[in-house]
Order: C-alpha cells, then sequence, then structure tokens
C-alpha cells in the first residue's frame, strides 16, 4: 500500500481499515443527516439550515468521531454571530428537543454554552443519534450540534480538497488522528482532533507532498499537471515521517511513517 507501517508505530490494522471504516462512516452520516434534516423542517424558521462540517466534510471521519452539525443562517455573516450568539443559541435547543422528541436520539451530558465551530473542538450541544432517516435503524452514534455562521464548513472544504489529490495524504491524516485519539490527546475535553489535522497537513505541505494552499487553485482551474504524482512529487525514493517531529511538543515519541511512491 501507499502507507507502510513504520517501526514502532503498532497501527498496521488501522491503515488496512481505514477505506471500509471512512465509507461505514459516511453512509451512518448520510443517514443521520437525512433524518436530522427532516426533523428540522417542522422547527426551523426560514432562512436556517443544517451544514455538516468537521471530519465527515474532510473526509477525514474515525470510527469514534462525532459527526458534527451546525445550525446555519443562509444570511447572516460571521462577523454578526456575536451580536446574535445568545438569541439564536435557543434554536439548537429546539432542534435538539424536536430530535429527542420525535426519533430514538439520547441526549449526552450537556455542556456549557454553543460555541462557532470555528473552535471543533469546544462544547457543543451533544446527542446519540440512530439512523432515522425512512424509518431505518442503526446503531447510535455522536452528534454534536453547534451553532455556526455562513463561513462553517469552507476550511474544510479546501482541506478536502487539497487531500483528494492523492489518497496517501489522507491516509497519512487519519494516522495521526488515531495516534492522538488512542492516546487520549483528541477528545472534546483536549481540544479535538482539528489541530491535529492542520498539523499533519502542515507537515506534509513543509515536505513537499501537499500543494501549499496557494497553489490549489490553479490545480482546480486546470492549469497545473494532470498526474497526481506529477502535482506532488517525493523527495527521494521514500520520504520518512519521524513523528518525534509531528509530537516535539507533546513530549511523545513515535515510531516513523513512511510515504512511498506510487508505482
Amino acid at each position: 500500500g501507499p502507507l507502510s507501517e513504520g517501526e514502532g508505530t503498532g497501527d498496521a490494522a488501522m491503515q488496512r481499515q481505514l477505506p471500509r471504516s471512512v465509507a461505514a462512516f459516511s453512509a451512518l452520516s448520510e443517514g443521520l443527516l437525512s433524518g436530522l434534516a427532516e426533523a428540522a423542517s417542522g422547527v426551523l424558521p426560514s432562512g436556517w439550515q443544517l451544514t455538516p462540517f468537521g471530519s465527515y466534510a474532510q473526509g477525514t471521519c474515525l470510527p469514534v468521531s462525532a459527526l458534527d452539525v451546525a445550525l446555519v443562517n443562509s444570511g447572516m455573516e460571521a462577523a454578526s454571530m456575536d451580536l446574535a450568539l445568545a438569541g439564536n443559541a435557543a434554536l439548537v435547543e429546539v432542534l435538539a428537543s424536536a430530535l429527542l422528541s420525535r426519533t430514538r436520539a439520547f441526549a449526552l451530558p450537556p455542556a456549557t454554552g454553543l460555541p462557532q465551530p470555528s473552535n471543533p473542538g469546544g462544547e457543543a450541544l451533544r446527542l446519540l443519534a440512530g439512523d432515522f432517516a425512512a424509518g431505518r435503524e442503526c446503531s447510535k452514534h455522536e452528534v454534536a450540534l453547534h451553532l455556526g455562521d455562513i463561513s462553517t464548513g469552507r476550511l474544510d472544504a479546501i482541506l478536502r480538497r487539497l487531500l483528494d489529490v492523492d489518497p496517501r495524504t489522507r491516509a497519512f491524516v487519519m494516522l495521526v488522528k488515531h495516534w492522538a485519539q488512542s492516546r487520549r490527546l483528541a477528545g472534546p475535553a483536549s481540544g479535538g482532533s482539528f489541530r491535529w489535522t492542520l498539523l499533519a497537513v502542515f507537515v506534509l505541505q513543509h515536505e513537499g507532498v501537499l500543494l501549499p494552499l496557494r497553489d490549489l487553485g490553479a490545480v482546480e482551474g486546470g492549469h497545473g499537471p494532470r498526474d497526481p504524482g506529477s502535482r506532488m512529487p517525493l523527495r527521494g525514493a521514500a520520504l520518512p515521517f519521524a513523528a518525534s517531529r509531528l509530537l516535539a511538543n507533546s513530549g511523545v515519541c513515535w515510531g516513523a511513517v513512511r510515504m512511498k511512491p506510487k508505482g
């Protein structure tokens, strides 16, 4: 495979499970979003909509990831959110009440405050909800309801397009997130996994594996090379990523992960 296990990582099984777990989470999330939209249609005022963001929107979701969904007013600018936050937060409560009354969702212990999704690791109103769309049922999964604005999900969309250039980069990001979550460094209480996603992307860009953001538009517009391998040349026969470099600020040492060229 494009990613090979480095000595000491212990994540070979996770690498094999990535495609299957992503597909399963995506299918579950689609059902959850359909059910959320159906419940919201009867209780939300005109102009409000549900916008998924976070790992689902990035395509970097792990099986234990919560589905992050923001309640967004399509006409509300980000700059006005601070003024409107207190009043609109009640709508999140209204939506949650509708879900609890119409489905088999269960509320998790309440959190204090409903921040903007610009801080994805922050507290939100959290539920356990099943796939209640079209009468289907499945295992309960955590849903985090946030109050957002029209910019919600834009950075996630950029990251998704960036990682779409080469699937090996997405696998690397997910392995970093898996490492952090397995060591309880990326839970809600510690700020979530978004910072780990950004850290992995930064390292990939620094090493020349991922395109700089300023070059992403040129590739999308057809001005860059069409072959994904030529878009992102790897340095040498194999590009090592020492986890001690990734995690130096955490004081933790991890094994190396190597990305090998295609072919």
